[in-house]
């Protein structure tokens, strides 16, 4: 989380994959249900109708799943920057 404050786009928010997962679920990072996808983005600030960029630093597949699970929810403008910030 340090290296995000310090190299992150310029009002980007952290989205932590950590948060987006189902409690209750059988596996770790069981995929999330709808009421926890819509509160955890209301208290982020975003609605389903934002437009939403995600980006991944390290070349990871977080903003590939986070993608997935918003579309999953209704989120429909979602998008991943090609590349990442490397």
């Amino acid at each position: 989380f340090d290296n995000f404050k310090q190299e992150a786009i310029k009002d980007a928010w952290y989205f932590d994959l950590i948060n987006f997962k189902d409690p209750k679920g059988t596996y770790n990072n069981t995929f999330p249900t709808k009421d926890i996808v819509q509160s955890k983005m209301t208290a982020l600030g975003f609605d389903v109708n934002d437009t939403v960029f995600l980006y991944e630093q390290n070349l990871r597949i977080g903003a590939t799943r986070a993608f997935w699970i918003l579309q999953a929810w209704g989120f429909k403008h979602v998008f991943v920057l090609d590349g990442g910030i490397t």
